[in-house]
């Protein structure tokens, strides 16, 4: 996995967390203290309109990748 995290201060979501998973097997990655906002997901790009949120471990799917907001 690899990730990139991007301040975003113009915007509600004050941070952006995207990790890449180029791999054909799941991987997990540890996040940054705080409550994270699923916007996009190896599944789908409307994830943000369900508002899913983690704290603490989450898992990248094969060959996607995962982005998150910081709310808090």
């Amino acid at each position: 996995c690899a990730a990139v995290c991007l301040s975003n201060a113009e915007s509600n979501w004050k941070q952006i967390l995207m990790i890449f998973n180029c791999s054909s097997t799941p991987c997990s990655a540890e996040l940054p203290d705080g409550k994270w906002q699923v916007l996009v997901d190896g599944t789908s790009s409307f994830r943000w309109q369900e508002e899913i949120f983690l704290d603490a471990e989450c898992t990248i799917s094969p060959n996607s990748a995962l982005i998150l907001a910081s709310v808090s």
